[in-house]
This record gives structure tokens, C-alpha cells and sequence, in this order.
């Protein structure tokens, strides 16, 4: 589940922080508010291809981290073993996009992993099943 979503100079958002509980979760406000920039920041996050203009006008970069709680999911801890993560009761994924360069790797327990391994590791798990 989607705990704690961070986003810092992601479109017209300068640093926000939303934090999620268990249960339905309800965006609401006015037209142009930024309902539908917390959905592009949290696609971006998981790996939708970045453009320039994801940027906050005046910033060299954005970043997004998305905190998800697993302690429940045993498909995700087999994963964590399988890539020989520390098995952990939270999932942090975060997400830096500067006009500088591209990164495209996921962090978890401060090491950095490439998203393609993340995501093959996820996408064979979930073929066998």
C-alpha cells in the first residue's frame, strides 16, 4: 500500500509531501489544483518516461519518492530475497529527473538498483504465478 508520496519540483509543485492511510484515499479540489500532477508524480516515480516539462519552472530537477508498506506482501519480501534486498517492512522508491541527465535507478535501504532489474525480477514473478 502507498504510505508517503514526496514531491519536489514536480510541475507547478515546489515540495509537498501526502501522506496515505489504509482504506479509500479522496483527492478533491479545484480545477487546476494538482489532483492529476500527485497521479503523474506517482507514475513518474514508477518509471513513466520523464519530459522537460515535469521540471518546476526555475529548477534544475525534480525528484519523487514513493513509500510503500509490505510488511504483509510475501510476494514482494521473495523478491527482496531473490535480488538479495534487506528484507524490510517498507518499500521506498524514489525518482530524480534533472535536463542534466536521466537516472533511472530505484533506491532501496540506500543501495541503488536499476528499475529494468526491479522490474523483470517483478514482471517474471507474477508470469509464473
Amino acid at each position: 500500500m502507498l504510505e508517503k508520496l514526496t514531491v519536489k519540483n514536480f510541475a507547478l509543485i515546489d515540495d509537498a509531501q501526502i501522506s496515505f492511510s489504509e482504506g479509500l484515499n479522496v483527492m478533491s479540489g479545484e480545477t487546476g489544483s494538482g489532483k492529476s500532477v500527485i497521479i503523474e508524480a506517482l507514475n513518474f516515480v514508477l518509471g513513466a518516461k520523464p519530459e522537460r516539462s515535469l521540471i518546476r519552472n526555475g529548477a534544475d530537477e525534480c525528484f519523487v519518492c514513493a513509500e510503500f508498506g509490505v510488511e504483509n506482501n510475501s510476494a514482494v519480501k521473495e523478491i527482496f530475497n531473490e535480488l538479495e534486498f534487506d528484507e524490510e517492512d517498507v518499500l521506498i522508491i524514489s525518482r530524480r529527473f534533472s535536463t542534466k541527465n536521466v537516472r533511472k535507478n530505484k533506491r532501496q535501504s540506500g543501495n541503488h538498483w536499476n528499475a529494468e532489474k526491479i522490474y523483470d525480477k517483478a514482471c517474471r514473478r507474477s508470469r509464473s504465478e
